[in-house]
């Protein structure tokens, strides 16, 4: 969510996240998390779970940021 919101919310307007239990996920977090999967941000759990209701670890953390900061080019 905080990067969507760093990047201005951009709409991402392409079909449904990729994750088995997406539907799990917050209203108001759905659009932030299509973006993040849609741009490569976001690649869900081992599973094909997003995990909508879990911990974050600092390394998935890490992760997201650096693929976050090698697209912004692209973004």
């Amino acid at each position: 969510m905080m990067l969507w919101r760093y990047a201005g919310r951009p709409l991402i307007s392409e079909g449904n996240l990729p994750f088995s239990d997406a539907g799990a996920l917050s209203p108001w977090a759905v659009e932030a998390a299509r973006w993040a999967a849609h741009s490569g941000i976001l690649n869900g759990r081992e599973n094909g779970c997003l995990d909508p209701g879990g911990k974050v670890t600092r390394a998935e953390a890490a992760s997201m940021l650096v693929r976050f900061l090698e697209g912004t080019s692209q973004i």
